[in-house]
């Protein structure tokens, strides 16, 4: 038994300690609390007065010894919306080299904006601070306000270490804010910081593997990247710069020869081209950024080999892809605009036909040779008879008068007739139906496959030293638009020779038979992949014109001459306007004469019936023909009729 005496001296010991640990703590969070205050932001020169929202923001060391501190700035969420319920959301910039202070938080998702004036701030209406607590946080050290003392560290820095050493600014971070210790935590960002955060995301989750209650409780990234390319881009970066290739086999992919290398590199007057392919001249901005991108372990020379790709060349194809989907996209919409405009004559002409001049001429009992009719002396010649002289007619062709009104109105009683309840002709709108079909195509053209992306991959590697891609590149989408065009002006041809061959007389109309038959491989889709392929071509063309001019001046020698740079241009302009005012209203009006029609028949009115009768139809057959037994006198039909069909609208 325990002696009294010696009850009360561990009594006195346990509550000793207690208060020992309680004033440790109470000091522990009065210094947090100190060093909170010392960061807290009071107020922004030209901040505006209605600011209901904190804002902190200060250093944190990631590494003591060579001098490297972090900086951040704290956004919280509004007093009123309660920013101890909000989670928090790290934001990184790209670059490399961008500050997320002067981008991502004044330009972008932050709640500030600088005025004109350049003096006084205004408040963001779209700010992220309203769902969130936003952390910025200027990375790595030599970013903005971000800072390292020992100048080599900035050589020497790479994805791996920014990743790292922002892990250790987070962990530092959370114990001046330990607030949000097990606050749900996500991180967002864009561009370069696609290489930065997935490596800040790996150590995440490896040291929180095991743990129950983490302190940083990562829920997950949000990446702003162009498409799934440069996210594979991303995430393989890795696996792609770690691949070895012999050197011999290397040079052959130069854009450059050896002799072309020397006397750009070692010219004297280097600096008048700008930004040029591995060229470090000195400590400049550009340098820091190249070194943020491309320092990494040289594994393949110590194996006497180079990279397959290094960081530097991902990162600039990071740049070229955004390039391409910008040019890409205005492209297709310039086209688009263009082609639209070249078939506003085809409302006239939709609605002659419902005169009755039309109808008259068009008398269903009516007898005329076929070679008589507007259509037949149009196609039915002595040229249209051998395939030669045909493909030479209909390629000219396309270059003056390539499509007319008496095409349209031929093709569009072939296409009703074909696929339209009879008397449909005065009220169906065909040229309505071509437009809502040509945006659907344009849906898929705006878009890049993964075929178009193998083929920008073919287009990349041929402009290597020796290949001359820039003088006969240009003409591949030349050729294919020419023999498209060609190809629409034949089926509209073979149609018209098809009604000779079914007889020589015709009653009323001349009537043609829409056919997959007539278009190649049997697929009348296969011309909008031909299409899509040129736009994107043309598109890649240009796109890697600004982005070499760019990234290594005019005087590179990916500009090979003036005549080259002259080609290029002058045979894009040259697509564009045979694209836009040819080959598109060709195409939207052609390829309707498939076997079958688009889904894009419907309007949105009758889809929505078709969408409600078909909902019934599938609900009365679920509960078979016994369904009306709530109403068991009722005369209405389990399933619809056809009177109940909204098909008879159209």
């Amino acid at each position: 038994m325990m002696s009294p005496h010696i009850f009360n001296t561990s009594f006195l010991l346990a509550v000793l300690l207690l208060s020992m640990t309680s004033l440790s703590t109470a000091g522990v969070g009065r210094n947090v609390k100190v060093q909170q205050e010392k960061d807290r932001i009071i107020k922004l020169p030209g901040q505006p007065p209605n600011v209901s929202f904190s804002q902190y923001s200060g250093y944190i060391t990631v590494d003591a010894k060579a001098g490297r501190a972090l900086f951040y700035w704290l956004i919280q969420v509004p007093e009123k919306s309660r920013p101890t319920s909000k989670p928090l959301v790290l934001w990184l910039n790209g670059g490399p080299g961008c500050s997320s202070i002067a981008y991502g938080a004044s330009e972008e998702v932050g709640p500030f904006r600088v005025q004109s004036d350049g003096k006084t701030l205004s408040l963001n209406p779209y700010a992220w601070n309203k769902e969130a607590n936003l952390l910025f946080l200027d990375s790595p050290a030599g970013v903005g306000f971000s800072y390292s003392n020992t100048s080599a560290g900035l050589y020497t820095v790479g994805d791996k270490r920014t990743g790292g050493e922002a892990y250790t600014f987070l962990i530092k971070w959370l114990e001046r804010f330990p607030q949000y210790k097990h606050r749900p935590f996500f991180i967002a960002g864009e561009s370069y910081a696609g290489h930065y955060i997935p490596e800040l995301t790996r150590i995440i989750v490896r040291r929180n593997k095991g743990v129950k209650k983490p302190v940083l409780n990562f829920k997950g990234f949000l990446l702003m990247l162009m498409g799934f390319i440069s996210l594979l881009l991303t995430v393989l970066q890795g696996p792609i710069s770690d691949t070895c290739i012999p050197a011999s086999m290397a040079a052959t992919w130069h854009p450059c020869s050896k002799e072309d290398e020397e006397k750009i590199y070692k010219s004297s007057d280097s600096e008048s081209y700008g930004r040029k392919l591995l060229e470090f001249s000195d400590f400049s901005s550009d340098i820091f950024r190249r070194s943020l991108a491309g320092a990494t372990e040289d594994k393949c020379s110590a194996k006497g080999k180079v990279a397959f790709m290094s960081a530097s060349a991902i990162h600039e194809l990071h740049i070229f892809i955004f390039v391409l989907a910008v040019v890409h996209i205005l492209y297709c919409i310039t086209t688009y605009a263009l082609g639209k405009t070249k078939m506003r004559r085809w409302k006239v002409w939709e609605n002659e036909t419902k005169t009755i001049e039309y109808q008259y001429y068009n008398d269903p009992e009516r007898f005329r040779f076929a070679r008589d009719t507007s259509f037949g002396r149009r196609h039915l010649n002595f040229w249209s008879k051998s395939s030669f002289s045909l493909w030479i007619v209909c390629f000219f062709r396309q270059f003056f008068g390539s499509f007319n009104k008496v095409d349209y109105l031929t093709l569009r009683h072939g296409f009703i007739t074909a696929h339209l309840a009879p008397g449909s002709q005065t009220r169906f709108d065909f040229q309505k139906y071509i437009d809502r079909s040509l945006e659907e195509d344009f849906k898929v053209v705006v878009g890049i496959s993964p075929i178009i992306w193998f083929v920008a991959v073919l287009f990349l590697l041929s402009n290597t030293n020796g290949g001359y891609a820039h003088y006969w590149l240009p003409f591949i989408p030349l050729i294919i638009i020419l023999l498209v065009g060609t190809k629409l002006q034949v089926i509209i041809t073979k149609m018209g020779l098809r009604i000779q061959d079914r007889g020589d007389v015709v009653k009323g109309a001349p009537l043609v038979q829409p056919d997959d038959d007539l278009f190649w491989f049997g697929r009348p889709r296969f011309l909008l992949f031909l299409i899509h392929l040129v736009l994107f071509q043309n598109a890649f063309q240009l796109a890697f014109f600004i982005w070499s001019t760019y990234e290594f001046t005019i005087k590179s020698c990916f500009h090979k001459s003036t005549a080259a740079i002259i080609l290029r241009i002058s045979i894009g302009v040259i697509i564009q306007v045979l694209c836009s005012y040819v080959t598109l209203p060709l195409y939207a009006l052609v390829t309707q004469m498939g076997s079958t029609m688009r889904p894009t028949i419907f309007h949105e009115r009758v889809a929505a019936a078709v969408q409600s009768w078909h909902h019934e139809a599938k609900k009365h057959t679920k509960h078979g023909h016994r369904s009306a037994s709530t109403t068991p006198f009722s005369s209405r039909p389990a399933t619809p009729t056809h009177g109940m069909s909204p098909v008879h609208l159209l």
